[in-house]
């Protein structure tokens, strides 16, 4: 885990969802060949999805890593070329230091077909989101990194309550077709639940439930849960944006 998130550091995401496509194409290659000159082949193209200089990183932590503990290879991590400024790379890309990882704030990385998840302890977890608790109307500012629950009641209990007099708010809703459709980890994220003032939770909830005309006899929330992702967010964001402005 460690090891991976270091990895993380010194190349970001994308390089890393690529050398795992490659070892994985390699893999099934190497098992269907039958000859050394295929095996060769299917080295040399997993060298190039690597490229020299990632491959030399990786090799600089493989062997930082070889023979250590948890706590000794997390020592010798801060020592290795270029690690401060990796570290500081890090904190951009994932929203929360490094330290965090060291600390043990950091309990499982999990590597799924197009996303990563980056399980994290409660107080890791706060660090990252609480930048959420602007203006309470969905105009402040959100955290960098993405977090994912498998449930609202595991999102509350990591954040907390979203603070007196507000709710957490999903952009996205929770409801039972969306939840079909995009999985609850990405409706349980903290780059879809905000803490929203209660009066204006209870508008947007209401609005939803209404049969405006342009939905054709639906409510709201069913015209929109037959859309995309992306779609339902922008509709979310206007509509929170729309009655907060009303409101006022």
């Amino acid at each position: 885990m460690v090891l991976t998130l270091a990895a993380v550091a010194y190349v970001g995401w994308d390089t890393i969802f690529g050398i795992r496509d490659g070892w994985k194409a390699l893999k099934s290659t190497c098992e269907s060949a039958t000859s050394f000159a295929g095996l060769r082949a299917a080295g040399e193209r997993f060298g190039t999805i690597i490229g020299e200089r990632v491959g030399r990183i990786i090799v600089m932590l493989v062997v930082a890593a070889m023979g250590a503990s948890l706590g000794s290879f997390t020592a010798r991590l801060s020592a290795l070329p270029g690690f401060a400024r990796a570290a500081q790379l890090f904190q951009a890309r994932c929203g929360f230091s490094f330290g965090a990882v060291t600390a043990g704030g950091v309990q499982a990385v999990t590597l799924s077909a197009s996303s990563a998840v980056v399980a994290l302890t409660p107080g890791a977890v706060w660090a990252t989101t609480n930048a959420m608790l602007g203006s309470g109307d969905g105009s402040g500012p959100k955290p960098p990194a993405r977090v994912w629950f498998k449930d609202h009641k595991a999102l509350v209990k990591a954040l907390g309550p979203a603070g007196p007099g507000k709710e957490w708010h999903h952009i996205v809703e929770q409801n039972p077709r969306n939840m079909g459709r995009f999985g609850p980890e990405r409706i349980h994220s903290t780059d879809n639940v905000m803490p929203l003032d209660g009066k204006l939770h209870d508008r947007i909830s209401g609005f939803y439930s209404s049969k405006p005309q342009f939905t054709g006899g639906l409510t709201v929330r069913e015209w929109l849960s037959t859309q995309s992702w992306e779609a339902q967010r922008e509709f979310g964001i206007a509509t929170l944006k729309r009655l907060a402005a009303a409101g006022l």
